[in-house]
């Protein structure tokens, strides 16, 4: 087992594995974790588990993306999956009416009937609710699997019906080492930095080609700091890009640019390194404007694919810092 489990997650598959062998595993489970930390990995091992099939090398990039490939679901006629459809953004209340019919028939092949929930927190209100009496008293043999990256948007009341299982990004030498494992050449740590620690979404942006993309966007971001460029004209390349990597980039470097400001406001780095202290002025950093700035990507990240000029929104979000280099 501990040789297709990536290594942080093995403790947490040892405990749900001795759990199942000793028939004392909760009939309905959370697993919440911040995005691409593994949370859907562990929950399709499980699945595999309590199906009783050999458990697979589940590919991590075959649980990237918004929705879960086939190649990773088991195909077993007790198992049913719950997700969005492509083109939805919630799971409607009569799928919900649904899986729990198929929970209620009998087992094909006189075993579990295992239904998994992927992202839970888009049940919609009614699914959500509909979904309760199950949770509380689930079919004899049945398991309901949740996963969700928003803890905050289930009701209490499903969490609570739950065994809640938090799934951390591991330690920056761990996921390396698993990153390394599977692509050498590639600069993890910039990547890492952008995943917030999470190895799974680091893999999927190195698949995506995302990290040459990056470095770009650190040389345009340098060249509106010395006014080399402008913000419209950085803007218009942005938003070619993926919008949500653009957001996650400037939150990411944004973000940085606080922790090393509070931690040692006086130090400053070499001529070689990456000049990560934003300068809003003639003198240091100005905390205030950049968490003004923090605000408005949050709201910008809200309001994605909601009809506003995506070119004019991410111009807005770069005026701030045109020509704020240091000694400008």
């Amino acid at each position: 087992m501990r040789d297709i489990i990536p290594h942080w997650l093995q403790e947490t598959a040892s405990d749900l594995e001795r759990l199942v062998a000793q028939n004392q595993l909760p009939h309905a489970i959370l697993i919440n974790g911040a995005g691409g930390t593994g949370r859907r990995w562990l929950a399709l091992w499980l699945v595999h588990r309590l199906l009783e099939q050999a458990t697979p090398f589940i590919e991590p990039e075959a649980t990237l993306g918004r929705t879960l490939a086939s190649e990773a679901l088991p195909s077993h006629p007790d198992f049913v999956l719950l997700q969005p459809a492509p083109d939805k953004r919630l799971v409607p209340v009569d799928q919900v009416r649904a899986m729990i019919a198929f929970l209620n028939l009998t087992s094909h092949q006189s075993g579990a009937k295992v239904a998994l929930v992927i992202p839970a927190e888009a049940l919609s209100t009614a699914a959500a609710n509909s979904l309760l009496k199950t949770l509380e008293e689930p079919p004899p043999g049945t398991w309901i699997l949740l996963v969700t990256q928003a803890l905050s948007r289930l009701p209490p009341t499903v969490v609570s019906r739950c065994l809640r299982l938090r799934v951390n990004a591991p330690g920056r030498a761990q996921a390396t080492d698993w990153l390394r494992k599977r692509a050498d050449a590639e600069d993890w740590s910039s990547l890492l930095d952008l995943a917030g620690g999470a190895p799974f979404l680091a893999w999927e942006f190195h698949l995506n080609g995302l990290a040459a993309e990056a470095r770009q966007m650190g040389q345009d971001f340098e060249a509106l700091q010395r006014k080399a460029e402008s913000p419209a004209a950085i803007a218009r390349r942005w938003t070619k890009l993926d919008p949500e990597f653009c957001l996650r980039w400037l939150y990411q470097r944004l973000s940085r640019e606080i922790r090393l400001s509070l931690a040692a406001p006086t130090i400053e780095t070499g001529g070689n390194e990456d000049p990560m202290h934003l300068q809003m002025g003639q003198e240091t950093l100005n905390i205030g404007a950049v968490f003004d700035a923090l605000d408005a990507l949050g709201e910008a990240r809200r309001l994605m694919g909601s009809g506003l000029n995506p070119e004019l929104q991410m111009t807005s979000l770069l005026v701030p810092f045109f020509g704020r280099a240091h000694g400008s």
